[in-house]
């Protein structure tokens, strides 16, 4: 899941970025290796922690250049993975029926074959 995959304001890119920084080994969450890893920018990754503490209570502490979640805040950190995963499996089955030429209702426009 990327951080651009949703809309600006969407909580749903803050959520991308405290988990990577959650999944990610004790010292090993700089902006630059969570930015990289849900391929946005280091200040949209910033922004998106500030976002995360100022709105929903997390706590983010530093170590160093690393980051770290010591507490989720109003946030169940099961309940944010399961939303996470639900959208990777929507976005995958929804990737397989355009890749299969489903639309959903869309019907696609295909020319005649028939001469006047």
């Amino acid at each position: 899941m990327r951080y651009r995959d949703f809309p600006k304001g969407d909580a749903r890119r803050y959520f991308v970025v405290l988990l990577a920084i959650d999944h990610m080994k004790r010292g090993e969450a700089t902006m630059h290796r969570v930015s990289t890893a849900v391929e946005c920018t280091r200040a949209e990754a910033q922004r998106a922690v500030h976002a995360l503490v100022e709105q929903f209570g997390v706590t983010v502490d530093r170590d160093g250049a690393a980051y770290l979640i010591s507490a989720w805040g109003a946030l169940k950190k099961a309940e944010v993975e399961k939303l996470a995963k639900s959208l990777c499996t929507n976005q995958a089955s929804a990737g397989a029926s355009h890749a299969a030429g489903s639309y959903g209702d869309v019907k696609a426009h295909r020319p005649s074959n028939s001469t006047p």
